[in-house]
């Protein structure tokens, strides 16, 4: 009888005991506990970013019934509970450098190839995992701006009146039923900084013609700063920033943890593609998606050729 009690009294303290406590006692929990409960599993970054008013309205329950289900499965209050959840985003038991890690220690007859294949389905993971809270499977379908001034590209893209995105609605903290404008807008400078602008506001807001959408509405920026060491290696320094719920450090560590994957994405793309590079030229084949991207190569070849001619001249 003691084990027994002790064990009901065990309080699940990361996702995957959560997740199989909630399995074991579903059947016997009240009807709104289990309901509420169902939810959480089935929504769990709705849990990890939402506020008690939102995820009551969402999971169809009053907000007290979230207090009883923390306090049901041993938790002092839903805060608690809701750390859970927080906690999986933050810490995920492989993240994707392990991952590259173990992909660099494998061997095999043909180490170049297996490494390839490792890096394309490590990255396949994270992007999955991504897109399914920022949608960006929606947000690359959107029409996009190709715009110049001098050696300065910009890359705009706009979603006008849409719903917004899970992660952007609960960071900026929209209503629900609201639409918003959502970009994304890339600026390159030679000879390989990009910076990013993303965020949403209410539709019609102006953002497109606005200068300080950051002052006023969800937004994040971040630097990708790509420095030369050898013909064949690089320095990649990045940076990111944004403008909600500053007060709260679990948001940080997340978007870091989200943050970081993503350019070890593209870390383990540049040197696939130094892997295909090194197998010798081949036909280029240029989209109409490649607009941007042809332009920065044609000025970055300018002016490695303008660098070239005074040294030859010498």
């Amino acid at each position: 009888m003691d084990d027994d009690i002790k064990a009901l009294r065990k309080v699940p303290r990361d996702f995957e005991s959560l997740r199989s406590t909630i399995i074991e006692r579903k059947k016997t929990m009240p009807k709104r506990l289990a309901q509420v409960a169902a939810f959480a599993l089935n929504s769990p970054d709705e849990i990890a970013f939402g506020t008690t008013a939102s995820i009551a309205a969402a999971s169809d329950v009053q907000p007290s019934t979230l207090v009883r289900l923390a306090h049901h499965l041993g938790y002092e209050g839903f805060s608690d509970l809701q750390s859970i959840f927080r906690e999986r985003l933050r810490d995920r038991t492989l993240s994707y450098e392990e991952r590259l890690i173990s992909l660099e220690e494998t061997s095999g007859e043909d180490e170049d190839a297996n490494i390839l294949s490792g890096f394309i389905s490590a990255a396949s993971q994270s992007v999955n995992r991504l897109a399914a809270t920022i949608q960006t499977d929606t947000f690359a379908r959107s029409e996009f701006e190709v715009s110049r001034d001098g050696d300065r590209i910009q890359v705009a893209r706009w979603l006008m009146d849409k719903p917004p995105a899970p992660f952007h609605k609960q960071m900026g903290d929209f209503p629900d039923g609201l639409n918003v404008d959502r970009w994304q807008i890339a600026h390159f400078g030679p000879p390989c900084f990009v910076k990013l602008d993303v965020g949403s506001a209410p539709a019609g807001s102006g953002m497109r013609q606005a200068t300080d959408r950051g002052s006023r509405w969800m937004n994040m920026w971040n630097l990708n700063a790509i420095t030369p060491e050898t013909e064949k290696t690089a320095h990649y320094f990045f940076a990111q920033a944004y403008n909600f719920k500053l007060d709260q450090q679990w948001i940080s560590d997340m978007l870091r943890v989200q943050v970081r994957d993503i350019f070890l994405q593209d870390m383990a793309m540049v040197k696939a593609q130094q892997i295909n590079m090194d197998l010798g030229p081949s036909p280029v084949v240029n989209l109409g998606q490649d607009k941007a991207w042809v332009a920065m190569r044609q000025i970055v070849d300018r002016l490695i050729r303008e660098e070239q001619q005074p040294a030859k001249a010498a």
